[in-house]
């Protein structure tokens, strides 16, 4: 990956402020990075999160592109496209490799 923290667990968000032309979020633990579906591209991208208001208002800004046709649930969903600066690429391996439930977290009550 490019970008350092990029690969890792990512947790859907329905809530409204999350929402991307009236779609859940996925956001990285880190709160770096989000996923959401492009309406205009027909397809998931991600961005950073610094982005979302210009992405919510309808500008295109990501720096990583699912293929056309990949659902982002679809535990197959490899070969996704990276922005090196220049150009996109497609680094071996990329995309999504589990689909499941976040694990839960011990709570004190």
């Amino acid at each position: 990956s490019i970008c350092p923290g990029l690969n890792t667990l990512y947790t859907e968000r329905r809530q409204l402020n999350y929402c991307v032309a009236s779609r859940e979020t996925y956001w990285s633990g880190c709160e770096r990075f989000f996923l959401f579906w492009c309406r205009k591209e027909l397809r998931w991208k991600g961005s950073c999160t610094r982005h979302l208001g210009k992405i919510r208002a309808g500008e295109l800004s990501s720096f990583m592109s699912a293929p056309l046709g990949v659902d982002i649930l679809a535990p197959t969903g490899k070969g996704w496209f990276e922005f090196n600066g220049s150009t996109w690429i497609t680094p071996p391996g990329t995309g999504v490799s589990h689909v499941g439930p976040e694990p839960l977290q011990p709570r004190t009550v």
